[in-house]
């Protein structure tokens, strides 16, 4: 369970960082090209440039549905992603009733 969740944190700190960069090219106008090295990185075929793309789409979501959320639940989106990463690399964690059962490869 302490490499499962030591994973996590890591790839939570990972897109948090993503996301203040999402958000301030966001918050610039959006454009990518303000940022050419990031541009190229998902333009890439690195593992993490899909996930970085996803978290962007889900923030679109989530922006899409302002004013609308009925809970922490339109969240989870974020959560998963970061559950996807994780799984990336061999952990996996599924549930059952209210116990959480985690297996690494």
């Amino acid at each position: 369970m302490e490499c499962f969740w030591a994973l996590c944190r890591e790839y939570e700190t990972i897109l948090k960082f993503a996301s203040y960069l999402l958000g301030h090219l966001n918050g610039t106008g959006g454009d990518i090209d303000t940022a050419p090295k990031f541009k190229e990185f998902l333009q890439s075929d690195h593992w993490l440039s899909f996930r970085i793309i996803e978290l962007d789409k889900a923030f679109d979501g989530l922006w899409d549905n302002y004013g609308r959320w009925t809970g922490v639940e339109d969240f989870y989106c974020l959560g998963e992603l970061v559950l996807d990463a994780v799984s990336r690399h061999g952990g996996y964690a599924t549930m059952l009733d209210d116990q959480m059962f985690v297996t690494i490869q």
